[in-house]
């Protein structure tokens, strides 16, 4: 992989790092295929039980990388529709995994991070991550994985709220709303 690091322990759990720090772990193409590659992976391997997600560097991710997203408008329909096709893979695969699923979060998780995290069964957090739906920003809307999913966890008010102002929300108050199970003080320490 280009853009990700999958390792295995022998105890039966995988952790699936995304790995474009100098891009803050925005997604692009590439790593969405990545993704999809690496969770057949997992999901084929009888010896694994478990999945933890997590971002190297200061960001678990900002979401989609900009560029991709500038280049995007350039592409034919079908072009965009096989991206946002793959995004919907992703994200469906994600949460249909055949084993409990674990994000660990630090600093950003923006955008269409939220919708990856709301896609695990679990989502921990480090007392410096910050959560929101910056689509607004830049007069988009979000994602369909983030709206799909995330309504369930955090509440349709909480959602709209974040949606339609882009406003960021800490890890403390992430724990509070539902967004993340637990907070801690080192995201190194959690695993």
């Amino acid at each position: 992989f280009n853009t990700l690091e999958l390792q295995t322990d022998p105890r039966g759990f995988a952790t699936l790092w995304l790995s474009r720090e100098e891009k803050n772990n925005a997604f692009n193409a590439e790593m969405i295929r990545e993704l999809i590659l690496a969770l057949d992976a997992v999901q084929s391997d009888a010896s694994l039980r478990f999945l933890v997600l997590r971002g190297r560097g200061k960001h678990f991710s900002a979401g989609a990388d900009l560029a991709w997203m500038q280049q995007s408008a350039e592409l034919d329909y079908n072009t965009n529709l096989d991206d946002a096709r793959h995004l919907a893979e992703l994200m469906y695969n994600l949460a249909k995994l055949k084993m409990p699923t674990l994000a660990v979060v630090q600093g950003a998780a923006y955008g269409g991070a939220l919708g990856l995290i709301s896609a695990c069964d679990m989502r921990y957090a480090a007392e410096d991550a910050q959560f929101s739906i910056k689509e607004i920003d830049m007069g988009m809307a979000a994602d369909v994985g983030t709206l799909q999913r995330l309504p369930r966890i955090i509440g349709d008010g909480m959602l709209r709220e974040m949606a339609y102002t882009g406003r960021m929300v800490g890890a403390e108050e992430a724990r509070a709303i539902g967004l993340v199970n637990r907070v801690y003080p080192d995201h190194e320490a959690l695993l």
